[in-house]
């Protein structure tokens, strides 16, 4: 019985340890970058959410039930589709802004 509960306290703070080395890192990463981009970051971030919402919002609104739907599906994933890539453009791993070549110039 005590093993058992052993067993899953190491499992939960292995799974906590995980989540702050990698909180940790995100924190460094997100300082080695200029203050602007990560200004611009979540700026994207925060206008694509509400634009989002407020498209969904409208689209169930506007519509009739079954159309609203399909049509509500088909342009989240379209619009996510070009956010994603917006994103990844700036910000992603060959981006305009990569934490990578950030790095580089720092070593």
């Amino acid at each position: 019985m005590i093993s058992r509960i052993d067993n899953r306290l190491n499992i939960v703070e292995n799974t906590f340890k995980k989540y702050s080395d990698r909180r940790k890192k995100n924190i460094q990463n997100s300082l080695i970058r200029p203050l602007y981009q990560e200004l611009l970051k979540s700026l994207f971030i925060i206008i694509i959410m509400i634009f989002d919402i407020f498209l969904s919002l409208e689209i169930v609104l506007s519509l009739n039930f079954p159309i609203n739907i399909i049509i509500l599906t088909i342009s989240i994933f379209f619009i996510l589709y070009i956010e994603i890539k917006i994103y990844n453009a700036y910000w992603g791993i060959h981006g305009k802004w990569s934490i990578n070549k950030y790095k580089k110039k720092r070593i």
